[in-house]
């Protein structure tokens, strides 16, 4: 029973990052295909219980576009924090800045 889960959720491993491949290739030309690919991820994601923390900060919660800085999305820092704007719909994504960046300005003085 476990190696029949096991293998499954390497199938969806596998077939999720072959999705998201597709996202990145077909974002600029064909959006509403890389929205629906995304989606797609989400619903496999969601049916075995898979995490998918990097590509989870790449993607609008709201509209399932790719956030590419720049080009689909804004970035500013305010407060310790990075905010991100999609340029579809207006969400706005609010994230800490990590730790690292932090650690590297002690260093520093």
């Amino acid at each position: 029973m476990k190696s029949q889960k096991h293998r499954a959720h390497n199938i969806a491993n596998e077939r999720i990052e072959q999705l998201f491949a597709l996202v990145k290739q077909e974002y600029h030309s064909h959006s509403k295909d890389a929205r629906r690919y995304v989606e797609m991820i989400r619903n496999l994601a969601t049916k075995h219980n898979l995490r998918i923390t990097d590509i989870k900060r790449q993607v609008c919660k709201e509209c399932n576009s790719l956030l590419v800085p720049g080009k689909t999305c804004t970035v500013r820092i305010h407060n310790d924090r990075r905010i991100i704007t999609c340029a579809h719909c207006q969400k706005i994504k609010r994230l800490g800045l990590r730790s690292k960046i932090a650690s590297n300005n002690d260093q520093v003085k």
